[in-house]
Parts: C-alpha cells; sequence; structure tokens
C-alpha cells in the first residue's frame, strides 16, 4: 500500500531566493496534507503519532498499520523551529519529516 501522489492543491509554495536572473522556489506540503492523507489511505484509526525529545532534539514519529492487523510501522525523524512559532514548528516538521519516510510527498523533491 502506497500514498497517492499530492495534488496541486495540497502543495505550498514559497520564495526562497531571488536575484536578477533567477527565483527559486520551495515546494512543501503542511503537516495537515499529510494527517488527512494518512486519513485517506489507511484510516484514521490505523496510524498515529508521537514525540520524543532526545538529548534536546524533538523527534516525531508516525506509526502506520498498513495491514489492519494491529501492527504499526514506526518511522521517526527530527523537526527544526520555525520562524514564527518554535516548538509548534519543531512538531510539525517533524511530523512531516516522519511522513516523508513513509513515502508521503517524496515526489516533491525529485
Amino acid at each position: 500500500m502506497g500514498f497517492r501522489t499530492l495534488r496541486a492543491d495540497e502543495i505550498e509554495c514559497r520564495i526562497n531566493q531571488i536575484s536578477e536572473k533567477r527565483l527559486t522556489l520551495l515546494l512543501y506540503k503542511t503537516a495537515r496534507t499529510d494527517a488527512s492523507l494518512l486519513d485517506e489511505t489507511v484510516g484514521p484509526e490505523r496510524w498515529e503519532n508521537d514525540f520524543k525529545l532526545v538529548d534536546g532534539v524533538l523527534y516525531g514519529g508516525i506509526g502506520v498499520d498498513y495491514e489492519g492487523n494491529g501492527h504499526f510501522v514506526w518511522k521517526w525523524d527530527a523537526g527544526v523551529e520555525s520562524f514564527t512559532e518554535a516548538e509548534k514548528g519543531r512538531a510539525s516538521d517533524a511530523f512531516k519529516r516522519a511522513g516523508f519516510k513513509h513515502g508521503i510527498g517524496r515526489a516533491l523533491y525529485t
């Protein structure tokens, strides 16, 4: 079971760099998009998330019961602070990165 490719309305965009001859954009997904796609693909009862602080680094994990047999596959990653809300941004980033490890939004990095 895999996750579908993100639709255009699920992809956010922001300017990364502007120069005289070039504009660089960053494409990204939100934590809400990941949660919605998890609900859509496996169902809200077959995934969960958790956070752990390890040596001052916040890790977010997503566990997915792909087979519906109660066995959750966990994938984890660390988050970085955002410019606006440090802790919330760190948790959101960790969640999105864990989602990427499950395959959500990988096409954004190609």
